[in-house]
């Protein structure tokens, strides 16, 4: 577990008040795991005071790691309005993580809004072939793109 700053590589809204920002960060992405989280410091100073729990929600060639949010207050705001090569103070990975199915098994994986998060790191591992992916949204505006159907390299930006 660590618990340091890493440079933010992209910070891009993919829906409605739904941002997908890539960390460099390749002590982190190296013990990471599907269904393990991190905690952010969204600011340098200690306003807000509590760090913000993220699940991972996948990796890019680079070490690049990568959090799914989504702005619902004064703490994820901060984190929406930061920039490239901006730092944040991140600690992990936590958690325990998901169980793997066995590969006689074919993974039937469910979520909505933001809870999909987690589940594409898992599906990342899995690969396309071996699950289903199902998703469900509020409305259109809130659909992230790249999990309408699951595929290893996502339509999101790169490094």
């Amino acid at each position: 577990m660590l618990d340091k700053n890493f440079k933010i590589v992209f910070n891009e809204q993919v829906a409605d008040r739904t941002y997908l920002m890539g960390l460099d960060a390749p002590e982190i992405v190296a013990g990471a795991s599907p269904g393990q989280f991190v905690m952010i410091r969204v600011g340098p100073v200690l306003d807000p005071l509590l760090r913000r729990p993220f699940s991972i929600c996948g990796t890019l060639q680079g070490g690049i790691l990568l959090i799914l949010y989504k702005v619902v207050g004064r703490g994820t705001a901060l984190m929406a309005a930061a920039e490239k090569g901006d730092a944040m103070t991140v600690l992990g990975p936590l958690g325990r993580g998901f169980s793997q199915p066995g590969r006689e098994k074919r993974p039937l994986l469910v979520a909505g809004g933001i809870g999909i998060a987690p589940l594409f790191f898992l599906a990342q591992t899995l690969g396309e072939e071996n699950l289903e992916f199902l998703t469900g949204y509020r409305c259109a505006a809130e659909i992230v793109p790249g999990y309408s159907r699951v595929s290893p390299a996502p339509a999101w930006p790169t490094p």
